[in-house]
């Protein structure tokens, strides 16, 4: 079995949601978890970890970046994302980022460019895939409904 992987969340908006209902099905197994969570907004911060049993929340995304995590999930605005992802890497964190992936061209070829140099994983999430109506899809293709 691969190691167990500790995550940090960016975000509280819908993305995220769809993120941490994603790793949530798949908590029991042991294979993930989300262990921190962060926004800027510490009322909506604070709730979000409630609601999903969050074990640390910050305002500071950079002071979740010093905790023991393996990797974050960036679902923010689309303009935070290369600055987030940079600052991650840095941090020695694999990402996870919501699509779009960046703004322009040049911020991809630079996110992955560091990814490389520092030896690290860096994805764009599809969250769709978590959303319980496309799952529902899915479930009655999978089971021949549809024929």
């Amino acid at each position: 079995m691969g190691k167990f992987v500790k995550y940090g969340l960016i975000g509280v908006g819908v993305g995220a949601e769809f993120a941490t209902k994603g790793l949530k099905l798949i908590e029991d197994k042991n294979i993930a978890k989300i262990v921190a969570v962060t926004s800027a907004h510490e009322h909506r911060v604070k709730a979000f970890a409630e609601k999903y049993g969050i074990e640390k929340w910050f305002t500071d995304y950079r002071k979740m970046l010093r905790e023991d995590i393996d990797a974050v999930i960036i679902s923010t605005p689309h303009y935070l994302h290369f600055p987030m992802t940079i600052d991650a890497l840095e941090a020695g964190k694999h990402v996870l980022v919501d699509k779009p992936m960046a703004i322009n061209l040049n911020q991809v070829d630079e996110m992955i460019r560091r990814a490389e140099k520092y030896g690290l994983k860096l994805g764009v999430i599809f969250q769709s895939r978590f959303d319980e109506r496309v799952r529902k899809i899915k479930n009655a293709v999978d089971s021949g409904e549809f024929g």
